[in-house]
C-alpha cells in the first residue's frame, strides 16, 4: 500500500530529532 510522504517525512524528522537528543544526552 502506498505510503504517504508527508507522513514518512514527519516520521523521518522526529526520529532524527530523538537521535540527536540521545547523542547530546551522551555528551553531557
Amino acid at each position: 500500500r502506498p505510503i504517504d510522504p508527508g507522513f514518512t517525512r514527519d516520521a523521518q524528522q522526529l526520529a532524527a530529532e530523538k537521535l540527536e537528543a540521545k547523542q547530546q544526552k551522551a555528551k553531557a
